[in-house]
């Protein structure tokens, strides 16, 4: 049996985290894509598709992120400025939405 440190949960953690987010931007562009369909004659189609546009480029941008941090060996200090850039990422999405 190993003894892990919290250094070491903490970066397996993040590990998941990254993985996860690659594997979440085919539901992200299906649901974002259908809520556009739906919403066409609800709300106007510049609107929509700005917000689709952005919303789209951002989660590009954020699954491209963490594709490069999963590929890099990085320390714990590095782990939390990587866990500080997607919540930033998170941020600037949620607020793609209102």
């Amino acid at each position: 049996m190993t003894v892990s440190t919290p250094a070491a949960i903490r970066g397996e953690q993040l590990r998941l985290v990254l993985a996860g987010i690659g594997q979440s931007f085919p539901v992200a562009f299906l649901l974002s894509s259908l809520l556009v369909v739906v919403l066409d004659r609800v709300a106007p189609l510049g609107e929509l598709l700005a917000w689709y546009v952005a919303f789209l480029a951002l989660r590009v941008a954020t699954v491209g992120y963490a594709r490069r941090m999963q590929r890099q060996r990085s320390t714990p200090a590095q782990g939390r400025t990587t866990e500080r850039v997607l919540m930033m990422l998170k941020i600037a999405e949620g607020g793609c939405s209102r």
